[in-house]
């Protein structure tokens, strides 16, 4: 009876002990793969670390409008943006809300809602955004205040852990009319060109 009880105890210990080593492995590989997660490319797109994002971008903007007053013209300037936002769906649709505005030879700023969706794991990013938008219109010497609502698309490439390139192109949806009360005047169609420096990050 003795020798059954210590044969019992041996079999526990044996037992507990192969356990043990069974958690440290578990351990060890799910340590080393973090770890492998995290030791990511130079060149790498930005990683998902959580279910929100924001995204700040600079750069270049190229607007043409046409009025009855003065006709056609183009005007350029220093374009800037700042997005907010969740991931969706896997972390593959994205909804936000953007604040953007320009400044040069005019002036405009624009508040949107913005749809996109992250293609190969992020390295490029195409969106979608209606919004609603103030610019300012000269005829003459006289400063007039435009308002309307707007639509733009983007496509943005992910070169480096989440810094790279996007090109957007904006359309008036309708004529921007003054804010101005008992004013006729209007900018019958806009358009506008951006390309810019962009930074996305997942993490916050």
């Amino acid at each position: 009876m003795k020798n059954i009880f210590i044969i019992f105890v041996l079999a526990i210990n044996i037992l507990y002990s192969n356990t043990q080593n069974s958690s440290n492995d578990t351990n060890n590989t799910q340590n080393s793969e973090i770890e492998y997660n995290k030791d990511v490319g130079l060149f790498a797109p930005a990683q998902v670390i959580k279910d929100s994002y924001g995204a700040f971008m600079i750069g270049y903007e190229l607007l043409n409008k046409q009025s009855p007053n003065i006709g056609r013209e183009s005007k350029q300037g220093i374009f800037f943006a700042l997005d907010k936002g969740w991931n969706f769906v896997d972390n593959v649709l994205l909804f936000g809300f953007s604040l953007d505005g320009s400044a040069g030879s005019f002036y405009s700023l624009n508040i949107n809602a913005k749809l996109g969706a992250r293609i190969f794991d992020g390295r490029i990013i195409p969106s979608i955004s209606f919004g609603y938008g103030l610019l300012n219109h000269f005829v003459g010497d006289t400063q007039y205040n435009l308002h309307g609502g707007n639509g733009m698309i983007s496509f943005f490439i992910d070169i480096m852990r989440g810094f790279g390139l996007e090109v957007s192109y904006r359309v008036g949806l309708h004529p921007f009319r003054a804010t101005k009360k008992n004013s006729n005047i209007k900018v019958d169609n806009i358009n506008a060109l951006m390309i810019n420096f962009k930074f996305i990050d997942f993490s916050i």
